[in-house]
């Protein structure tokens, strides 16, 4: 005999139904999938701090390192992305590209280095990619420069001086602009 739905009533046997029902399936889903959202965010969020600490890290090395090469012997004069690169002083995190026929420097966001050379100081900016970022390395490479700058190209805002004192004021509000930079002088 052949059971069917209607025939396994009549004869008032029911069978024990397996599998999982529709609500728990989406249920069980739904769990997943909010643990991959919270997984997600956590390693972009880590990921981003880690971009953020290499570009800081980066600069912070890059300074130290013009520092102890031109500024131990007042050669200012001689700053130059090819000298920096000839001598060896190219932090890690940082990239060179010599294919354009001369040398270019980028830093960590892959954005070229500016720097400028005087007979007793050099100048290096570098970009940002947050207020954030821009306030932390503000913060640790004030102690390094002798003047600090930070904000939007073109219209910066000096935040120490060898006459100013460090100002985290000034800071914060050089970096509220849009594409912040910072810009450090050595002398």
């Amino acid at each position: 005999m052949k059971y069917t739905h209607a025939n396994i009533h009549m004869k008032g046997g029911l069978r024990k139904a397996s599998g999982f029902a529709l609500t728990e399936l989406l249920l069980a889903l739904a769990v997943v999938g909010a643990v991959a959202t919270a997984g997600f965010l956590v390693y972009k969020s880590t990921s981003s701090d880690t971009a953020t600490d290499n570009q800081i890290n980066g600069v912070v090395d890059f300074i130290g390192k013009s520092r102890e090469q031109f500024g131990s012997s007042s050669q200012w004069a001689n700053f130059s992305t090819a000298n920096v690169v000839k001598l060896n002083r190219v932090p890690s995190q940082f990239t060179i590209d010599a294919t354009a026929g001369s040398e270019v420097l980028y830093d960590a966001h892959k954005t070229a280095v500016t720097l400028t050379a005087a007979a007793t100081a050099g100048t290096a900016q570098f970009s940002t990619a947050s207020q954030p970022e821009c306030s932390k390395l503000g913060q640790r490479v004030s102690d390094l420069a002798d003047t600090l700058q930070a904000g939007p190209t073109g219209t910066l805002q000096t935040v120490k001086s060898p006459s100013q004192p460090f100002d985290i004021t000034k800071l914060a509000t050089g970096c509220s602009g849009a594409s912040p930079v910072i810009k450090v002088t050595m002398q």
